[in-house]
């Protein structure tokens, strides 16, 4: 499970900050888009069993864990791309 977080996991929000910098969707529904793209790909391995859930965990809760990480990273991606800015 730990190369999943190491690799592909940090990736996808860097890939939803490069896709709301280069195409006209809404960023909105972008992170909605790569949460479920994030939850999809940890469905597939909870299938093949390289993830377990323990104490409650569900992939429900998973969801909202990766849209509370998508909204945070777009968040603060907004934070410095204003920051960046002024100082400009």
């Amino acid at each position: 499970f730990l190369p999943y977080n190491l690799g592909i996991f940090p990736v996808i929000p860097c890939l939803l900050i490069y896709t709301t910098r280069r195409t006209s969707l809404n960023p909105m529904l972008l992170i909605l888009l790569f949460t479920c793209l994030k939850t999809s790909l940890e469905s597939c391995l909870l299938l093949i069993g390289k993830v377990n859930y323990d104490h409650g965990w569900n992939l429900a809760w998973t969801f909202v864990s990766y849209l509370i990480a998508c909204s945070l990273s777009y968040g603060g991606y907004l934070i410095v791309e204003s920051k960046s800015s002024k100082a400009a």
